[in-house]
Protein backbone atom coordinates (compact mmCIF):
# COMPACT_ATOMS: atom_id res chain seq x y z
CA UNK A 1 0.00 0.00 0.00
CA UNK A 2 1.31 3.52 -0.70
CA UNK A 3 0.43 6.76 0.89
CA UNK A 4 -1.00 8.29 -2.34
CA UNK A 5 -4.82 9.21 -1.97
CA UNK A 6 -7.38 10.47 -4.77
CA UNK A 7 -10.41 12.22 -4.00
CA UNK A 8 -13.22 12.33 -6.14
CA UNK A 9 -16.85 13.99 -5.82
CA UNK A 10 -19.51 12.46 -7.25
CA UNK A 11 -23.57 12.61 -6.95
CA UNK A 12 -24.46 10.01 -4.40
CA UNK A 13 -27.49 8.98 -3.30
CA UNK A 14 -28.15 10.87 -0.24
CA UNK A 15 -27.84 8.24 2.03
CA UNK A 16 -24.62 8.02 0.86
CA UNK A 17 -21.66 10.35 2.50
CA UNK A 18 -19.00 8.90 0.89
CA UNK A 19 -16.74 5.10 0.36
CA UNK A 20 -13.13 4.13 -0.04
CA UNK A 21 -11.39 2.16 -3.05
CA UNK A 22 -8.54 0.33 -3.28
CA UNK A 23 -6.60 1.06 -6.73
CA UNK A 24 -4.35 -1.59 -8.63
CA UNK A 25 -1.43 0.84 -8.01
CA UNK A 26 -1.81 0.50 -4.33
CA UNK A 27 -3.34 3.84 -3.79
CA UNK A 28 -6.39 4.64 -2.52
CA UNK A 29 -9.82 7.20 -3.86
CA UNK A 30 -11.68 8.22 -1.66
CA UNK A 31 -15.20 9.04 -3.27
CA UNK A 32 -17.54 12.06 -1.51
CA UNK A 33 -21.38 13.01 -2.07
CA UNK A 34 -21.29 16.06 -4.04
CA UNK A 35 -24.39 16.75 -2.61
CA UNK A 36 -23.34 17.10 1.14
CA UNK A 37 -21.59 20.75 2.42
CA UNK A 38 -17.77 21.31 2.53
CA UNK A 39 -17.61 20.41 5.84
CA UNK A 40 -19.75 17.06 5.66
CA UNK A 41 -17.23 16.12 3.21
CA UNK A 42 -14.47 17.06 5.28
CA UNK A 43 -15.37 14.89 8.26
CA UNK A 44 -16.52 11.85 5.80
CA UNK A 45 -12.65 12.28 4.17
CA UNK A 46 -11.30 12.06 7.55
CA UNK A 47 -13.34 9.20 8.54
CA UNK A 48 -12.00 7.44 5.53
CA UNK A 49 -8.55 8.17 6.10
CA UNK A 50 -9.09 6.05 9.68
CA UNK A 51 -10.30 2.72 7.29
CA UNK A 52 -6.93 3.47 5.58
CA UNK A 53 -4.45 3.81 8.10
CA UNK A 54 -6.45 1.02 9.64
CA UNK A 55 -6.01 -1.34 6.74
CA UNK A 56 -9.77 -1.54 6.91
CA UNK A 57 -9.85 -2.78 3.12
CA UNK A 58 -7.55 -5.33 3.80
CA UNK A 59 -8.90 -6.80 7.53
CA UNK A 60 -10.62 -9.96 7.83
CA UNK A 61 -13.22 -8.55 9.75
CA UNK A 62 -17.23 -7.69 9.66
CA UNK A 63 -17.87 -4.41 7.74
CA UNK A 64 -19.95 -3.10 10.60
CA UNK A 65 -17.29 -3.96 13.53
CA UNK A 66 -15.35 -2.22 11.24
CA UNK A 67 -17.19 1.28 10.77
CA UNK A 68 -18.36 0.91 14.84
CA UNK A 69 -14.82 1.18 15.32
CA UNK A 70 -14.18 3.80 13.08
CA UNK A 71 -16.88 6.29 14.60
CA UNK A 72 -15.51 5.99 18.02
Amino acid sequence: MNDDVHVVLLNLPTDMRGFLVANADGSNTVVLNARYSWEQNRLTYLHELRHIQGGDLYADEDADNLEEKRHE
